[in-house]
């Protein structure tokens, strides 16, 4: 069984913190909470993710869960973007198969 480890990215002026399973040279599952939910909305595909084969991340986006939010109001669209891009720059991702809930 695949373990699921946690720790925090530091993106954007912020930290996000991220729950990862899997070997981070394979390729690369994005998984993407939606609202009110938060990383551990995928706690049960992040270990199955990881046996199959791929580096699967989910991250709590800006302002839920661990990752604090953001210091101005901002538009939904332009809040979930810069939430993703900042977790995939933190990283060091560049490609990835991106999911949503």
């Amino acid at each position: 069984m695949a373990f699921t480890r946690e720790r925090q990215v530091p993106a954007n002026g912020l930290d996000f913190f991220v729950a990862e399973a899997g070997e981070a040279g394979a390729p690369l599952v994005l998984c993407l909470h939606g609202f009110p939910e938060c990383w551990a909305s995928w706690r049960y595909q992040l270990p199955v993710l990881a046996q199959s084969g791929y580096y699967a991340v989910a991250p709590d986006l800006r302002g839920y869960g661990f990752t604090g939010g953001p210091k101005r109001w901002c538009l939904p669209a332009e809040f979930a973007g810069r939430g993703r891009d900042g977790a995939d720059s933190g990283a060091g991702l560049r490609k990835c198969h991106l999911d949503g809930a």
